[in-house]
């Protein structure tokens, strides 16, 4: 029958356990898209200001050792468009890293299909400018058919180096990207690239810290 010296040392040795099994587990990499801080739908479950929903996020995931946040530097210069500062924490926690863009290496089939898309986006766009000219020239008509356009050329693809940056540096660093830019989505699945609903984040995190 174990004396009560041995008891103490199988506790100790269990404790010592549990905070090794901490240290060594997987880091949950995610890979932030500008949108999170800056779109209201989203921004609206951190903060009312983007800098506010920043420092929020930063505040949720800063004492959660296996969760790293990362952006593009491209991403992040773009958010900084709308925030005047961030504070330290958030200078250390949110990891800049610019994509290893001279060695990627994406499939060819892949931009096979950019290019088919493209070429059927802009006689989509040229089909709606026709259309633009034969009507009536009006402040509603042409706001109308720019829209359209807009819509017909942008929607549902990737249209901007930081979306580019932040698809490419996810998959380098085996991370998810958060977002819900329908174009980074659509790409994150033809590359294999994990990707979770930015409207999620925030109930994700809450159940992470737990």
């Amino acid at each position: 029958m174990p004396n009560k010296k041995t008891k103490k040392v199988t506790k100790s040795k269990k404790k010592t356990g549990k905070k090794s099994d901490k240290k060594n587990q997987e880091k949950i990499k995610l890979v932030l898209d500008t949108s999170i801080f800056v779109n209201p739908e989203i921004r609206k479950d951190f903060g009312k200001t983007p800098r506010d929903a920043l420092e929020n996020f930063v505040s949720l995931i800063k004492d959660i050792d296996w969760i790293q946040a990362y952006m593009a530097p491209s991403a992040w210069d773009e958010l900084l468009t709308f925030i005047e500062e961030t504070s330290p924490i958030t200078e250390i926690k949110i990891i800049k890293r610019a994509p290893r863009i001279h060695e990627s290496v994406v499939p060819l089939s892949l931009i096979y299909d950019f290019i088919d898309e493209m070429r059927s986006r802009i006689n989509k766009g040229l089909r709606i400018v026709e259309k633009g000219v034969r009507s009536e020239s009006s402040a509603e008509n042409i706001r109308k058919f720019r829209n359209e356009y807009r819509e017909a050329l942008r929607h549902g693809i990737i249209d901007s180096i930081a979306d580019l940056d932040t698809l490419i540096l996810a998959r380098e660093i085996d991370g998810i990207i958060v977002t819900m830019d329908e174009g980074l989505i659509k790409w994150a699945k033809k590359l294999g690239v994990p990707y979770v609903d930015a409207r999620k984040l925030k109930q994700l995190l809450e159940l992470l810290g737990e």
